[in-house]
């Protein structure tokens, strides 16, 4: 039986559709898989190098701590500067911070001392870090603080310290692509020894107190509900407690 001309060119034609419908499936593939690769590995990066800068703004934070610690570290040292590539970043260097509270029951009396510590935050609303205290301080996107660098509390062999920097409150921020200076001024100090100290206790006041991050400050020290107490070995008298709380005002100059 002889086939017409007629049907040998309609199973070309047919022969020509499904060959273009394969072409076009694969390129479609093709082109999907492309873009899937492209957005999965554009977030990806996008993420490392958040990752990256977070890190770089822990470690930045961590340094101009080092410098600023240097006022209460050192007696004559009044002023430390330092820089910061704040990289669209925010920078905001009188934040309220926490309250730190010291309640002293020794043998001249009972003392209570107050002061508004004060916080240089670096960073936004999804992670920031931030120099309170003398320490450094690390904020998720959750809210939860982890400390980085501790500020100096200590309770061991009879002795107790309590060596921190106050912040002046400053509502100003700043926010940059450029190079920040950053000065740290002392304007004002406070230092104290007390001695046989029947009783310490030391509260620090925060926003989120579940959240504050101080509790690795507080190594030696026994947690009371909300605050911490310092006593000598087996309950004894705290020989003596030496209180040193210097106040800095942090001032910067942007530049491009």
């Amino acid at each position: 039986m002889k086939r017409t001309r007629n049907e040998r060119s309609g199973r070309r034609d047919e022969r020509a559709v499904t060959e273009l419908v394969s072409f076009v499936l694969v390129f479609g593939t093709i082109v999907l898989s492309v873009a899937v690769v492209s957005i999965v590995g554009f977030q990806a990066i996008q993420i490392e190098q958040e990752h990256e800068q977070f890190h770089l703004a822990e470690r930045a934070v961590d340094d101009l701590s080092n410098d600023f610690n240097d006022i209460l570290r050192i007696d004559g040292v009044s002023q430390r500067d330092n820089e910061l590539a704040v990289s669209g970043q925010t920078i905001a260097p009188g934040e309220p911070g926490p309250r730190l509270e010291v309640a002293i029951d020794h043998a001249g009396g009972t003392d209570t001392e107050s002061w508004r510590l004060g916080s240089f935050v670096y960073g936004d609303d999804s992670h920031a870090v931030a120099y309170e205290g003398g320490g450094v301080f690390r904020t998720s996107e959750t809210g939860k603080r982890t400390s980085l660098v501790e500020p100096r509390i200590q309770c061991e062999d009879e002795t107790a310290i309590v060596s921190v920097v106050k912040i002046k409150e400053d509502n100003r921020a700043v926010q940059s692509n450029g190079v920040v200076s950053v000065t740290a001024t002392e304007t004002e100090s406070y230092r104290e020894t007390f001695f046989n100290v029947n009783a310490l206790e030391i509260d620090v006041e925060t926003a989120r107190s579940s959240d504050r991050g101080w509790e690795r400050a507080f190594d030696g020290w026994t947690e009371t509900g909300d605050s911490w107490t310092c006593t000598g070995s087996e309950g004894a008298v705290v020989d003596s407690l030496s209180v040193h709380v210097v106040t800095i005002d942090i001032d910067y100059a942007t530049s491009v």
